[in-house]
């Protein structure tokens, strides 16, 4: 039985509450009450990347993505969870796809659907090069890094 559009608000503003008071099984149990949107399923990845379960937050990334193909920051947590993973490969096609679907941008904004996070280009690049230096891409990784460094704004190293 699918809720309501106020009952699935309300249930979202509790999964969030519960999230920022540090409750994760509590917010993945709400979420999980959510119709499936590439929303909920980012925000289900990145509690299960918060936790450590990396492979089921590519899951969830991946579902999210089907979901809504220009959503960059799913495709960037998803490089994340991979790296981490050591599927260097998989990081790297990842953070290729989340500076596409970046679409330019210096920066996306992910606060107006209930992200507190802000993707910047600069942090892409930065991870799309270690994926790289990784894979042994030593030219590329290093230039992907030098255009990370030389991008204006403020950003922060994931890993």
């Amino acid at each position: 039985m699918s809720l309501s559009l106020k009952a699935e608000l309300e249930t979202w503003a509790s999964a969030l509450k519960v999230y920022d008071q540090q409750d994760f099984e509590q917010a993945l149990q709400l979420f999980s009450l959510i119709a499936d949107s590439s929303k909920i399923l980012t925000n289900m990845g990145l509690i299960y990347a918060t936790i450590g379960d990396h492979e089921t937050a590519v899951e969830h990334f991946i579902a999210a993505t089907n979901l809504d193909s220009y959503l960059a920051i799913a495709h960037f947590q998803c490089g994340v969870s991979n790296f981490l993973l050591e599927r260097y490969d998989l990081a790297l096609l990842n953070f290729e796809d989340a500076y596409v679907f970046l679409r330019g941008n210096e920066a996306i904004n992910y606060e107006q659907i209930g992200l507190k996070f802000k993707l910047f280009s600069a942090e892409i690049l930065f991870n799309k090069g270690l994926a790289e230096l990784n894979l042994g891409y030593d030219r590329e990784g290093m230039a992907d890094m030098q255009e990370a460094r030389q991008t204006e704004g403020h950003w922060r190293s994931t890993m």
